[in-house]
């Protein structure tokens, strides 16, 4: 399994566009960033649900926050 398993589930789900310039031999791959922090956002209300339920502590909830958060972030312009 990678180091980057979040990252890795975002981009299948998230738009990704493909920008090829012309003479130049470059490409650039670019995600759609709205349905990035989206994801994000879910990813973060599952982690409270669940926790919630699942009566996990809140110290180990914002770690699981901010892994996720450091896979995404990466990606985002904006974090």
């Amino acid at each position: 399994m990678g180091k980057l398993p979040i990252l890795a589930y975002a981009l299948c789900l998230v738009d990704l566009n493909v920008a090829a310039f012309d003479r130049t031999g470059q490409c650039q791959v670019c995600l759609d960033e709205h349905q990035l922090r989206n994801f994000r956002g879910e990813c973060f209300d599952a982690i409270d649900v669940l926790g919630k339920r699942a009566e996990i502590p809140r110290e180990v909830l914002l770690g699981r926050k901010e892994a996720v958060a450091s896979q995404l972030n990466r990606m985002l312009t904006r974090p």
